[in-house]
């Protein structure tokens, strides 16, 4: 029990670290061990996928991480046909920092309002989704344990 709370701290820690947006965080600066994120940089860039899905890992086993992955999300306007498939994970803890938008989280069937500003924590097991229900992407990132991105990802068939 210590180790899962140890763990959810430590990615909370992270979070609190890589993406409160600040005048400090004017830039994305790399040093050995170490990366800053300036989410609003995130929130600005063009959608390299047009009106389609988009995701792009921001931690990796490439940064030499080893219990943890990061993605910037872009999931747009539900006029686009672009969809998150209802899905969970088998092992897979999840934090979500929502940079921009409107939708809501759909969590065992129940959807949950979500906006911009607001931080999400997903356990193992737990079916998920968002449902975009404004005219606007919603940009998100996500941290979370045992990676790879596929590693665990299993798609729940309706």
């Amino acid at each position: 029990m210590y180790t899962s709370i140890f763990r959810v701290g430590m990615v909370g820690v992270l979070f609190m670290v890589l993406l409160i947006p600040s005048g400090a965080f004017a830039q994305t600066k790399e040093l050995p061990g170490f990366r800053l994120f300036d989410s609003q940089e995130f929130a600005k860039m063009a959608n390299p996928n047009k009106d389609k899905f988009y995701f792009t890992e921001i931690v990796n086993e490439k940064m030499k991480a080893k219990h943890l992955n990061g993605l910037f999300v872009i999931l747009p306007p539900p006029s686009t046909g672009a969809k998150l498939a209802y899905h969970y994970h088998k092992d897979r803890e999840s934090i979500l920092y929502f940079i921009s938008g409107t939708g809501n989280e759909i969590v065992d069937g129940v959807k949950v309002p979500i906006k911009a500003g607001d931080v999400i924590f997903i356990l193992p097991g737990v079916k998920h989704t968002i449902e975009n229900t404004s005219d606007k992407e919603i940009r998100y990132i996500e941290f979370f344990t045992h990676p790879p991105v596929a590693a665990d990802w299993v798609k729940v068939e309706k």
